[in-house]
């Protein structure tokens, strides 16, 4: 996994002065890929016990200041094997994400390909 992110996407609404005095008070969202934090913990996921399934599952994981996963959503997968891929990810840690020395949430997708079991 990258240690490094080229690119740093910030997401800033700016549609009122009541909205910028809003967006003032909380850090922006930081969108990353690959993620710009170092992967501390990773842990890989169990292919469930007697599914016969196979595919690629891709998850949003939402990393909050210290490092842990805050949020996860399921962005595609077959529903068999997404449980097996939330729960590992659920355990995964990284390094703060830090902007001007201050740590900040970022937001990273994950994307594990199962094969059939054979």
């Amino acid at each position: 996994m990258a240690n490094s992110c080229r690119s740093i996407v910030f997401l800033l609404l700016v549609a009122s002065p009541a909205l910028a005095q809003k967006s003032a008070t909380h850090p922006p969202r930081i969108i990353c890929n690959p993620p710009t934090t170092t992967v501390l913990k990773m842990v890989k996921p169990i292919y469930p016990h007697g599914v016969k399934a196979s595919g690629v599952v891709a998850v949003e994981a939402q990393i909050d200041k210290t490092g842990k996963p805050s949020s996860i959503k399921v962005l595609k997968g077959n529903p068999l094997l997404v449980g097996a891929v939330v729960d590992a990810v659920k355990q995964w840690r990284w390094k703060p994400l830090r902007l001007n020395g201050e740590a900040v949430e970022a937001v990273t997708t994950i994307t594990v390909d199962f094969e059939a079991a054979r």
